[in-house]
């Protein structure tokens, strides 16, 4: 699914590459520890597919 482009700048200088939502493996290993009982794993690639270039 393709959104609309975010500001691909400030989300480049606020989070560090490795911890990009595409380096998301959707292991599920990030469930357990959210306090807000999201389904990160699941987020992950729509935020991905947000700030693509």
């Amino acid at each position: 699914m393709k959104i609309a482009s975010g500001n691909n700048a400030e989300y480049e200088s606020f989070i560090p590459e490795a911890n990009r939502a595409d380096k998301c493996v959707q292991c599920g290993e990030c469930l357990p520890k959210c306090p807000q009982h999201l389904q990160i794993n699941k987020w992950m690639p729509i935020i991905a597919s947000y700030f693509e270039s």
